[in-house]
């Protein structure tokens, strides 16, 4: 779909005029908007990864991590489509206002969560139950999630902008959890270390949602404040409410209570080695890293102010592109 319809618009722009061409870009001699040129190269970028990861495959075998290069050149391909479309989506709405525009504006909203659904996803390795009493996984997250939830409430003009994403994402990952276990599965390839019987889904999904709403307030309350301002109070907004949510919960997470299939702390894949910390149900604890490392999250706290600062001049850069 999203290889049709950029390539719709980059060649019919080009030789048909089906876009107003004072809306475009010219690139290698064709003519579109900048967003169609973003999602087509989000498309090619994908189906290069497939080459890459069958010869990858083939040369060092099947990986166990999600950050394999094949699977980054994957992930960077699958993050450009809706990040095209909302560049899209962007310029139409600063070039016109009629009575579609509050649609655009609910699927720019969309296509935000799709981009933090796939962010997190990318992630999932560092964010797992073990690693949320660390410093490390709260600088994660904090320079990811930030960029997308302050983007989305200062440009899409919907109250509930960033709210509304991190429940889509929330959404998608307990539907995820909860439907998953329900199809068998086998492992097919070694080591096996755990017996499943059933497809392993993701954790919990990350407590997003009270800084999403934080930042649609803040977006709210401090429209006319200095970026630089607006980023600090963002940024310190985000990482408290994120760490204090996440830190109780994930002690939670641990603990017999959560060991069902709500909260699915009870699964666990086929390359989980039995004597792992993950089966025991313990934080990993590394030195310099932990939340008892005052500089290691006073480092997250500076990530999610400068994500925050990027994602409000990315913002600036939309709300004012009209190609």
């Amino acid at each position: 779909m999203a290889a049709g319809v950029s390539g719709w618009l980059i060649i019919g722009t080009t030789f048909r005029n089906v876009h107003p061409r004072a809306a475009t870009v010219r690139l290698w001699g064709f003519r579109a908007p900048i967003g169609a040129f973003l999602v087509a190269w989000g498309v090619a970028a994908m189906f290069a990864s497939f080459i890459f990861d069958a010869w990858w495959h083939t040369t060092y075998g099947i990986e166990e991590v999600m950050t394999s290069p094949p699977h980054c050149l994957l992930a960077a391909g699958l993050l450009a489509i809706p990040l095209g479309a909302m560049a899209l989506i962007a310029s139409h709405l600063n070039r016109a206002e009629n009575e579609l525009c509050d649609s655009w504006r609910r699927a720019y909203v969309y296509f935000g969560a799709t981009s933090l659904i796939l962010l997190m996803t990318l992630v999932t390795e560092s964010t797992l139950r073990p690693y949320q009493h660390s410093a490390a996984m709260y600088r994660i997250v904090c320079v990811l999630a930030p960029a997308v939830l302050a983007g989305l409430a200062v440009v899409s003009g919907r109250r509930w902008a960033a709210t509304t994403a991190a429940a889509i994402y929330t959404g998608f990952y307990l539907l995820m959890l909860w439907l998953l276990p329900l199809f068998p599965a086998t492992p097919m390839v070694g080591p096996v270390f755990h017996r499943v019987s059933s497809m392993v889904p993701l954790e919990f999904p990350l407590w997003l949602l009270v800084p999403a709403a934080l930042a649609d307030v803040l977006q709210w309350k401090l429209p006319a404040l200095d970026k630089m301002l607006r980023s600090l109070t963002g940024g310190t907004a985000f990482f408290l409410s994120f760490a204090s949510c996440q830190w109780w919960f994930a002690e939670f997470l641990q603990s017999p209570m959560a060991r069902n299939w709500f909260f699915g702390a009870r699964y666990a894949d086929f390359s989980t080695r039995p004597a792992s910390v993950y089966l025991a149900y313990e934080f990993v604890e590394q030195s310099g890293v932990g939340l008892d490392s005052k500089a290691g999250m006073a480092l997250a706290l500076v990530c999610a102010m400068i994500s925050y600062w990027a994602a409000l001049t990315l913002a600036e850069w939309m709300k004012g592109t009209h190609r």
